[in-house]
């Protein structure tokens, strides 16, 4: 699927650097909330929560989604995705310390 059908999903435009700065900036929390989703999945998992393991591995595909929009986007508008840089977070040891974090 491409973001914009026809002519405009060949060419890309000129993007404005403050708008693809801030695109990544969003990226960034996305691929943050993927890793601690996925930690927090496995921890989850080994425990033997298997309902709320199943729920995070969800979540993780949502965020994936996320961020290849995004990715879409930082590419059209001509800019370079910025995929190293991650937000400061927290995962937490029990389901309740992930709850609150989450």
């Amino acid at each position: 699927m491409t973001l914009f059908p026809g002519k405009w999903a060949e060419q890309p435009m000129h993007g404005n650097a403050e708008i693809i700065q801030a695109l990544n900036q969003l990226l960034a929390g996305e691929l943050s909330a993927i890793d601690v989703y996925f930690v927090q999945s496995r921890i989850l998992e080994k425990q033997g929560l298997t309902r709320l393991h199943e729920r995070l591995s969800g979540e993780i595909e949502d965020e994936t989604r996320h961020a290849d929009l995004l990715i879409k986007r930082i590419l059209f508008l001509g800019g370079l995705p910025d995929v190293a840089s991650r937000a400061a977070c927290a995962v937490g040891a029990t389901a309740e310390e992930m709850l609150n974090i989450d």
